[in-house]
């Protein structure tokens, strides 16, 4: 039986990935596994506007080669979600009933998009943009030249709108608070 400790990072964004090098670093005996609910490895989130150029392969989308995780010994479920943690049995439990035991557990899933109550009966128009394939469901379902609505504006949401702008749309950004990043929204700017 292997006394190698086995160290499980949940989610492959910067965090996950980030964690699961330093952690292969720090611990080269050990065991280190990265479970995504992701189709893909650690790709740039911030390219994701791209897509509405054009840009529609994955690859290009990489932060590490794909090779990277094998010759680092690092081990990607991809397309897995974490159902639960059994804390008795020390091990996290994946949708499909199987489970994986750890010694130690990060979770670094990171957010997650959602739409406000208020706006439930538009669910089926609205489409969130935190991933790859969320990217490629959106500018398949924008009619060209349309105008898009967009809720909240992280910098990947603004570069979105800037490149939809760009490439023909309409586009309002509705914001929930008075202070937007960088600079307080004047009343008339509301």
């Amino acid at each position: 039986m292997s006394t190698a400790r086995h160290h499980i990072v949940i989610g492959s964004g910067v965090a996950g990935s980030q964690a699961a090098e330093t952690l292969r670093d720090r611990d080269p005996d050990s065991r280190v596994t990265m479970i995504t609910l992701s189709s893909l490895p650690f790709y740039n989130r911030y390219d994701l506007p791209k897509v509405f150029r054009g840009e529609r392969d994955w690859r290009r989308f990489l932060v590490r080669p794909p090779g990277f995780y094998t010759e680092q010994r690092i081990g990607l479920r991809r397309a897995c979600q974490v159902a639960g943690v059994d804390t008795r049995r020390r091990a996290i439990v994946l949708a499909h009933n199987e489970a994986i035991p750890f010694d130690t557990l990060l979770v670094a899933s990171g957010g997650r998009s959602y739409v406000p109550e208020e706006l439930s009966d538009y669910r089926h128009l609205m489409h969130g943009f935190g991933s790859f394939e969320q990217a490629i469901t959106v500018a398949q379902a924008l009619p060209e030249g349309g105008h898009v609505v967009m809720l909240g504006g992280d910098m990947i949401g603004l570069d979105l709108a800037r490149t939809l702008i760009e490439t023909g749309y309409r586009v309002t950004l509705v914001a929930g608070e008075p202070t937007f990043w960088p600079h307080e929204v004047e009343a008339g700017e509301r």
